[in-house]
């Protein structure tokens, strides 16, 4: 994996605007916006291959975006996971080959309000939600679907001195029977202002 700086952004720019420009080069893993109090934003890319994070520095280096010339390059130091996001936490398994941190993003809305996800190329993913009611909805709804083939597995993310306690007291046992969907190409998108890049001369 290899991650990218990008900064000077507008301040309009939003997740899916960066993934639409850069996934381009190659597979996006996350992608993640920070607005700090001054302004411009800035943002983290990371790539599953390093060779098309270089491609995304050599094209998108000092492109003009909205009237905002953005730099891009590799993010100094190596890159190591980072737990994000909110409390409520799940653990997924079992996703598709080609499924981007975008789409899992959109198949867990089906639960609720999802902060930040994460996949990795073993089929292993991860996912926060704004709230504990919205996050057991989701592993309620969505556990143990059949998902283009795969059979999804959902579950809590369990910080270990609470999962200590847990373990003491007895489990109900949920018998979730298997369901099927498959993804679709994205419909009805909320329209947005659109980021068109450009190179100044």
């Amino acid at each position: 994996m290899a991650r990218v700086y990008v900064g000077n952004l507008p301040e309009i720019v939003r997740e899916r605007d960066l993934s639409d420009m850069f996934e381009r080069f190659g597979r996006l893993l996350s992608v993640q916006i920070k607005f700090p109090t001054r302004p411009p934003p800035f943002a983290f890319l990371t790539y599953e291959d390093e060779r098309d994070a270089s491609d995304a520095v050599r094209s998108m280096n000092n492109v003009v975006i909205s009237g905002s010339r953005i730099r891009v390059e590799m993010s100094r130091g190596t890159y190591e996971p980072r737990r994000r996001g909110t409390q409520y936490r799940v653990t997924i398994s079992g996703l598709p080959d080609t499924m981007s941190w975008q789409d899992l993003k959109d198949f867990l809305r089906k639960g609720g309000d999802v902060i930040h996800t994460d996949v990795d190329r073993r089929g292993h993913g991860s996912a926060s939600f704004a709230t504990s009611d919205e996050m057991h909805r989701a592993i309620r709804k969505l556990n143990d679907f059949e998902l283009n083939g795969d059979r999804i597995r959902i579950r809590e993310d369990v910080p270990r001195n609470r999962s200590r306690s847990l373990s003491r007291s007895p489990r109900r046992r949920h018998h979730s029977r298997s369901r099927s969907i498959s993804l679709s190409p994205r419909r009805n998108r909320i329209h947005r202002r659109r980021l068109s890049p450009s190179r100044s001369r």
